[in-house]
């Protein structure tokens, strides 16, 4: 059977939110299969951070180049929440990063997560493209068919 890979994007700007850490453990029942990436400009440093999680420090502003540069359109966020409007897109902005994964997806940090591996295991994963394709989790395969949809 297939060991799928699966990366997951999370986006905050701001200060660290007062669950971060319980959610930061929570991610570790996920790092048999699950990567996070988590954007932001945040300093976690003093915080715990669970080795499946990938802090990748970028501005805002310069995350609005990389959506505006990758999706060829000109957009204007002025909250941080906004960038939720661009979680499907995230796949195609963030494609280098999420090359050596069979899945990816988007995530949002006010969910504690648990064995996940009860229902999002490998002979679902086997089965489908897309799983949930809205909300606070949301996965899609990671290949050209999906990113162009």
């Amino acid at each position: 059977m297939a060991n799928y890979k699966v990366a997951l994007i999370a986006v905050w700007y701001g200060g660290a939110p007062p669950y971060f850490e319980a959610w930061s453990r929570s991610a570790e029942y996920l790092k048999q299969r699950y990567d996070i990436f988590l954007i932001t400009d945040t300093d976690f440093s003093k915080r715990y951070i669970s080795e499946n999680i990938k802090l990748v420090n970028i501005s805002m502003k310069n995350l609005i180049n990389r959506i505006t540069k990758t999706l060829d359109i000109k957009i204007n966020v002025q909250r941080p929440y906004r960038f939720c409007d661009f979680k499907p897109m995230l796949g195609l902005v963030f494609q280098n990063e999420l090359s050596n994964y069979d899945f990816w997806g988007h995530i949002d940090l006010d969910v504690i997560w648990g064995d996940m591996e009860q229902t999002v295991n490998d002979d679902l994963l086997s089965k489908i493209d897309v799983f949930l394709n809205g909300g606070h989790f949301s996965l899609y395969r990671n290949n050209e068919k999906i990113k162009i949809r």
